[in-house]
């Protein structure tokens, strides 16, 4: 249950919900990425795949074959709330990750993000989720 701090600070919550996602994929633990997850309504455009996703299985799907990736976050930037309410909020930045690249070495793919998170019966879930690679300054 969110103490009342919690529930009067939506940047603490977003900073709060965000920790959990990364933590579950710093542990590659595929089912507590998923319990982030609506179980009612998801959509997800993942980073690195070219399919909708609109249901948990989808999602497990996709982060069993990014966990093959070896993904790290490793920065951060521009995180920011769009519109926060007691229920719902959005979250929008930049993250970059460190993955495995199809020679065996390591590379850095660089990303935006939104997340649209919603609280139900105390518990808040990803409702949409969209990450896609940046585009190539020229």
């Amino acid at each position: 249950m969110e103490s009342m701090e919690q529930k009067t600070n939506p940047e603490q919550i977003v900073i709060d919900n965000f920790k959990k996602w990364k933590d579950a994929l710093k542990e590659k633990n595929i089912e507590k990425i998923v319990e982030l997850y609506s179980d009612k309504h998801v959509l997800f455009l993942p980073t690195f795949s070219d399919k909708l996703v609109n249901n948990l299985n989808g999602v497990r799907e996709y982060f069993t074959h990014f966990f093959e990736k070896n993904p790290v976050v490793v920065a951060e930037k521009g995180e920011s709330i769009f519109s926060a309410d007691e229920s719902s909020y959005t979250n929008v930045g930049m993250y970059d990750f460190e993955v495995d690249d199809e020679n065996g070495g390591r590379k850095v793919a660089n990303a935006r993000f939104t997340y649209t998170w919603e609280k139900t019966n105390d518990k808040w879930n990803i409702i949409h989720h969209h990450s896609s690679a940046m585009p190539q300054s020229h």
